[in-house]
């Protein structure tokens, strides 16, 4: 598998950190406003690894209904090389809709890949 390098100085990432400066200056931090930013971000991390980034990707599941997630990167193939679920971390909470869901996508064979100490990314990866 190839393996992303980037710099924190590359043109995507700059541009990711100035549209939240930006947004932060309009005191907007929720997922709606910050999921352009990070989707461009995504977009060319995927591009930079011969890799697309698809919206609303549905993954398929052999038994109960196919999840949904707000992208996946996928190669030529349509074989999905990760998943992009944006959450807003005051919304999760036990109980709520991401959590069922998260069980599923457990359930479904996906583990986690990683996560940040302190932060709330989820990132879930077929074994």
């Amino acid at each position: 598998m190839a393996a992303l390098t980037i710099k924190p100085t590359h043109k995507a990432v700059v541009a990711y950190y100035d549209a939240l400066r930006q947004l932060s200056l309009l005191d907007l931090s929720h997922e709606g406003a910050v999921k352009v930013a990070f989707q461009r971000l995504l977009e060319t991390c995927a591009g930079r690894m011969g890799r697309t980034l698809v919206l609303d990707w549905e993954i398929r599941r052999p038994e109960g209904r196919p999840l949904r997630v707000d992208g996946a990167v996928v190669d030529d193939f349509r074989l999905a090389h990760g998943y992009w679920e944006a959450k807003d971390s005051w919304r999760v909470g036990a109980g709520d809709a991401f959590h069922g869901r998260k069980d599923a996508e457990r359930r479904a064979g996906f583990r986690r890949a990683q996560q940040p100490p302190g932060r709330r990314l989820v990132s879930w990866r077929r074994s």
